[in-house]
């Protein structure tokens, strides 16, 4: 990131030439015991003269390439993966120590990212991961922060009121596609529409009972707040990737926290 040359080498033979890859730099003990420790370790591994460097793995996720679009990038890199796999394809077979990293799951549109973000995340986590990175195919690359890149971690929760339902469509037609939930907390107001989490019986019985669920709590789970280009300098929030967790009969009040 500060541009100094690191003083470790990864043998890339096979990996075509033309390209500049982007990815990290781990340890097998971090990649283990994931920690700030042992990445402080893995700081000094990787910037000593000297010391055995042989537990070190290359893990690449993209490819530097300004003005193409993530999901042409991925392509390419996915291309290069398959020629570099050994028959088992359990890893790259010109270098042990170099590793592309696969996609998890391609999500074509918002309804099945919402879908896949929990499966997955509940997944990884329950391996020893600490969360998911969902990359925006439509973005070009970005050598910066930028949020075609969304770190998604373990949920938060907040305690929301139901202020409306909207209607099903496909295999929920007739049903509750999705509630309109709303909490006020400290001067801001937080909104979303909550369709993932429901089960099929409350979809059914919320649409022929709307009073059983409409003006009552529910506990919403939830990956991060955000406010649109709209909403921005208002106290108008919405949630990322909202689903509801269960009815809370015991409360009768919001909470944001």
């Amino acid at each position: 990131r500060s541009g100094k040359e690191m003083r470790v080498q990864f043998d890339m033979q096979g990996f075509p030439k033309e390209y500049i890859y982007d990815g990290e730099i781990l340890s097998g003990e971090q990649q283990r015991n994931p920690g700030q420790a042992n990445f402080n370790s893995l700081s000094g591994a990787v910037n000593s003269k000297y010391g055995d460097k042989s537990d070190l793995l290359y893990t690449i996720f993209d490819l530097i390439l300004p003005g193409v679009a993530y999901a042409s990038r991925r392509n390419k890199l996915e291309r290069i993966r398959s020629d570099l796999l050994y028959p088992t394809g359990c890893c790259c077979a010109q270098s042990p120590n170099v590793w592309i990293l696969p996609v998890l799951q391609y999500c074509p549109d918002a309804k099945d990212l919402e879908h896949a973000i929990p499966f997955q995340l509940e997944r990884i986590v329950g391996m020893g991961g600490e969360g998911l990175m969902i990359n925006v195919g439509s973005r070009n690359y970005e050598q910066k922060r930028t949020d075609a890149i969304l770190k998604v971690k373990e949920t938060q929760t907040m305690d929301m009121r139901v202020t409306g339902l909207s209607e099903g469509t496909g295999k929920h037609e007739g049903c509750v596609g999705a509630l309109f939930c709303e909490c006020e907390s400290e001067g801001k107001v937080y909104e979303c529409r909550v369709g993932t989490g429901l089960s099929d019986e409350q979809r059914a019985r919320w649409a022929d009972c709307p009073e059983e669920i409409v003006g009552h709590i529910v506990e919403v789970a939830y990956f991060s707040i955000s406010q649109d280009k709209a909403s921005r300098g208002s106290k108008y929030y919405s949630l990322r990737f909202p689903r509801l967790k269960k009815v809370r009969d015991d409360k009768k009040e919001t909470s944001a926290y």
